[in-house]
């Protein structure tokens, strides 16, 4: 690929040099200014095809990490995380889910009822006490 830039590059040059000498021995102002111009797009293509040779070699040794990238994961790649098979399947995750919402309804029921509990006992003391004083 390199070559044939080099090549286009030297085909430039070529025909600016023919425009140049062309425009040395033109008789007319008018075909002077017309191979000039020419001598001066060609020598603006060659610069073109000099910059995207130059580009391309600047790129070429990041191209290939990339292609050797796509073959050779990273280290830093990031790698599926294999999950147990109880996690995987919605149907367990749903059953499991609904299982705590039962286990938190009947942890609310049971702390509910032990505060009656204990309001219960509280009050069968005060109850007790009261029985217990002697009037004045």
């Amino acid at each position: 690929m390199f070559q044939k830039l080099s090549e286009e590059i030297r085909e430039c040059l070529r025909r600016a040099e023919e425009c140049r000498r062309r425009a040395e021995t033109a008789l007319n102002t008018d075909v002077i200014r017309v191979y000039l111009v020419m001598e001066q797009r060609w020598l603006a293509l060659a610069r073109s095809y000099g910059f995207t040779e130059r580009l391309s070699t600047f790129v070429e040794p990041f191209q290939r990490e990339t292609r050797e990238d796509k073959e050779t994961p990273s280290p830093w790649t990031a790698r599926p995380i294999a999950v147990p098979d109880e996690y995987a399947r919605p149907d367990e995750y749903a059953r499991q889910v609904e299982a705590d919402r039962r286990f938190q309804a009947a942890l609310g029921q049971a702390i509910a009822a032990g505060h009656e509990r204990i309001e219960a006992v509280e009050a069968t003391v005060q109850l007790k006490q009261r029985r217990t004083k002697l009037p004045p």
